[in-house]
């Protein structure tokens, strides 16, 4: 066997080897991109399809240090009104732009869904989003 050749007979043979050596980080990778972009899509297509609709008032916007690709991630406390059921106050953690977070200054009034089944659970969703579920008029 000459210096160039890698001997993967410890890791299962030449075909198995291979597999060892990239599996780790494409497992890995495919974490990432799953607690970060499918379920939290996943999460948000569930609301839309299940979610109770309910109103939010911006208590108090905090945030804008870390950033990801120029937007920044924010806190927002809101006070969510749901009809018929006490008012309650949860924070919500998004990532967006400076000039979108212009929108949620204290007072404004938001439109969300919520999770019936865990109400800490809250979406800030697109009026046209509402509108295609029809959950809004």
């Amino acid at each position: 066997m000459s210096e160039l050749q890698i001997n993967l007979s410890a890791y299962g043979g030449p075909w198995w080897g291979g597999f060892v050596i990239a599996g780790p980080p494409i497992i890995i990778t495919f974490i990432v991109i799953y607690f970060t972009i499918i379920k939290p899509r996943m999460q948000y297509s569930r609301l839309l399809k299940t979610g109770i609709r309910a109103m939010g008032t911006v208590v108090k916007i905090t945030g804008g240090g870390k950033r990801s690709y120029g937007d920044r991630l924010y806190k927002i406390e809101l006070e969510i009104e749901i009809p018929g059921k006490p008012v309650y106050t949860t924070v919500v953690k998004k990532v967006m732009g400076y000039f979108w977070a212009q929108n949620f200054q204290p007072g404004a009034k938001i439109p969300l869904l919520v999770d019936s089944l865990n109400n800490k659970k809250v979406v800030l969703v697109a009026p046209e989003d509402l509108h295609k579920a029809g959950k809004w008029p």
